[in-house]
């Protein structure tokens, strides 16, 4: 069950979309988009994503004329959200109308590549008491995960994270 929390912000958003962002929309809602589910202007720590696939940890934004003045605050958001497992993908708003197809294939291909964080071998349980085997009762169950080494490329930043900006559509990966 969900918590109370004021919705009326991202319902504000959400009744404010850009014709860009309504337009993409009709091609992400319902699992059109390779039966992925998307949310738009979903919250994430203190930012709202203008779409958000939670099940693949994909954020797509789409950016006007604005964020050439605001990327540095773009930058930091991007930061945030890949440290807490997301894949950013950046459009243009005009290649969002213009070149729709492309866009959706770009992020179809995103979607459809293994997430970095996916990659980690998983933090095995702790045994009941009284149970399991003598590596997990001394600690010794993960030492890769628990040390951190699990996906370099994640940890250097060289993870999945990618921006359509400068080549069109081309999605190309940040670090």
């Amino acid at each position: 069950m969900r918590g109370k929390q004021d919705h009326s912000r991202e319902r504000q958003l959400r009744r404010d979309q850009t014709e860009a962002e309504r337009h993409l929309w009709e091609s992400l809602r319902n699992r059109r988009l390779g039966g992925f589910r998307f949310r738009r202007q979903h919250l994430i720590g203190p930012y709202y994503a203008d779409f958000a696939c939670a099940e693949a940890r994909l954020v797509v934004e789409l950016d006007g004329s604005q964020h050439l003045l605001q990327s540095g605050h773009d930058a930091l958001r991007n930061t945030y959200l890949e440290r807490n497992g997301y894949r950013v993908l950046r459009f243009w708003n005009d290649d969002a109308l213009a070149r729709t197809g492309e866009v959706l294939e770009a992020i179809l291909a995103v979607l459809r590549t293994p997430h970095p964080g996916s990659l980690r071998e998983p933090v095995p349980l702790p045994a009941p008491r009284g149970e399991g085997n003598a590596a997990s009762a001394r600690g010794e169950g993960n030492a890769a995960s628990a040390r951190g080494e699990g996906n370099a490329a994640s940890a250097r930043g060289e993870g999945n994270a990618a921006s359509a900006r400068g080549e069109g559509c081309t999605a190309s990966a940040r670090g």
